[in-house]
């Protein structure tokens, strides 16, 4: 059926759960907190630095003046503040 993914959940419902994870809580930009170990690959994450993208054991910064940025190693231990909704860090 058009629309419907393997779960049988509709595009509309699955952007409704989207947006919702997006909107900020108040002023400020909504992040999701989780472990640095059981992030996927390509999932954004803010750092010190700024956003930065998450592939094997690297992190790459981005910014939107310069894109992509310099390299550094991806943290063992502890908790990344997660850009990307929970259900695309989770699919």
């Amino acid at each position: 059926m058009a629309g419907r993914a393997e779960t049988g959940v509709s595009t509309g419902q699955l952007d409704a759960v989207l947006q919702m994870e997006r909107l900020p809580v108040g002023p400020k930009r909504t992040l999701h907190q989780r472990l640095w170990s059981e992030l996927p690959d390509y999932s954004f994450v803010l750092t010190p630095k700024g956003p930065a993208l998450v592939e094997g054991d690297s992190l790459t910064t981005w910014t939107a003046e310069h894109g992509y940025g310099p390299t550094a190693k991806r943290p063992d231990k502890g908790f990344a503040d997660v850009i990307t909704t929970p259900t695309v860090a989770s699919a």
